[in-house]
């Protein structure tokens, strides 16, 4: 009997070696696939977050700009539990994307959008206490149609004077997807939201790189643009031959009247512009290039950023045994970016930073990243043609949407993997 159990248990433990040396090998070979299908369906969300946080972090910390390594300033941080669940079922963004979305300040209020078209808000002064005081907004906006693990549908949030609006992806006719822009006048007990920019036009399954939807690719970023318009940046859906063509709204940046609704073309060119701010000024934009080549781009009026001729990326299909690059390495012809980022850091939103936040960061720009996990304090040359420097600052988490709240002198930013607010203040 003991040699049967010794026999099995012997027999066991070779067997489970073989199944581990077996997914070694296969993991050499094709780690994202090992990744998304066998490691992410076998260790929970928060195991994973666990031993990032106090194993791989840890090590990693001692050698790169963490929030009280940064140079010249004593930077605080701490982050705010909005109190939203992982939904495990939607498996969105490669399981840490949760249940929030995009902010905007009205009065002394942070205003937040979930990913379904579900608002709150938070005083002010209670974010500046560390305090979650999340407050539920009704609206009559129940119909976002969202599809099972495909991707996510609010894109950005808006607030203008006395008006807030929502940019989000439509699907339509289960195959075909859209931009839609909806607006309400401002009451925090309940958003009455009418369609505001509502194109015909869709991208169609069969259009689109192997016949996927692919919402993600959306762009949606919103942006003030004088007294009476609206910036609005719109992806390609994976759809690469619409950023060139003059007749489609997409891969592109628009003007769109805030009266009338009526748009023309600011410039084109663009593949998923993910980060949006103007000015008097000057317009800037952010954009995810493919496998690499994440841009910060000035947009001009008339401008052709390129894509998908030229970009500093490549397809993620690309090979270092490939002979030539798929795309151009320069911009000859194009508006060339101020920066474009190799490897990509998962670009997101831009802002301008006030010079009252410290009197020794003056004239720079925030900007957050995704797969950097970072913010990076950045001064522009004066003609913006150039980046003086950059300055990274780890956060250690996907950040999504930055803001300034002048008030209480406070960076927020939105984390998506712990479904936190972060507050960054002068210590």
């Amino acid at each position: 009997m003991i040699k049967k159990l010794y026999f099995y248990f012997v027999n066991t433990l070779i067997g489970i070696g073989l199944i581990l040396i077996l997914l070694f090998i296969w993991y050499s070979v094709s780690p994202d696939w090992i990744s998304r299908n066998i490691i992410s369906q076998l260790v929970s969300h928060d195991t994973k977050v666990f031993i990032r946080k106090n194993f791989i972090e840890k090590n990693f910390q001692k050698h790169i700009n963490t929030i009280d390594k940064n140079q010249f300033i004593n930077l605080g941080f701490k982050k705010i539990d909005l109190g939203f669940d992982y939904n495990d079922k939607k498996n969105l963004n490669h399981n840490v994307y949760q249940d929030l979305s995009h902010i905007d300040l009205w009065r002394d209020n942070l205003i937040l959008a979930s990913s379904e078209g579900n608002f709150f808000y938070f005083k002010n002064d209670d974010l500046a206490n560390f305090i979650n005081k999340k407050i539920k907004i009704e609206s009559n906006l129940k119909n976002l149609h969202f599809p099972e693990n495909i991707g996510f549908s609010v894109k950005d949030i808006l607030v203008d004077k006395n008006y807030i609006y929502i940019s989000y992806v439509e699907l339509k006719n289960n195959d075909c997807l859209s931009l839609i822009i909806e607006r309400a006048e401002i009451n925090l007990r309940y958003l009455e939201f009418e369609k505001f920019f509502n194109p015909i036009e869709c991208v169609n399954r069969s259009e689109t790189l192997g016949n996927i939807l692919h919402p993600g690719q959306a762009g949606g970023r919103i942006s003030s643009f004088g007294e009476d318009k609206i910036l609005f940046s719109t992806g390609n859906f994976r759809s690469a031959d619409v950023s060139q063509n003059n007749d489609s709204i997409y891969g592109k940046i628009l003007v769109i009247d805030k009266t009338s609704g009526s748009y023309e073309i600011m410039s084109k060119g663009h593949r998923n512009p993910q980060g949006l701010y103007s000015d008097n000024k000057i317009i800037l934009s952010t954009e995810h290039g493919p496998y690499g080549g994440d841009e910060i781009n000035l947009i001009k009026k008339n401008g052709n950023y390129g894509f998908p001729i030229a970009s500093y990326g490549e397809p993620y299909s690309y090979n270092k045994s490939d002979e030539k690059f798929s795309f151009k390495k320069n911009h000859e012809g194009f508006v060339e970016p101020i920066f474009s980022f190799v490897p990509s850091i998962g670009i997101s939103q831009i802002i301008k930073l006030s010079n009252s936040f410290n009197p020794k960061w003056q004239n720079n720009y925030l900007l957050s990243s995704l797969a950097g996990n970072s913010i990076y304090r950045i001064k522009f040359s004066e003609n913006f043609d150039k980046i003086i420097f950059y300055e990274t600052i780890y956060i250690g988490e996907r950040i999504r949407d930055i803001i300034y709240e002048e008030e209480n002198n406070l960076i927020l930013l939105i984390l998506e993997e712990t479904a936190s607010l972060g507050v960054l203040f002068n210590k």
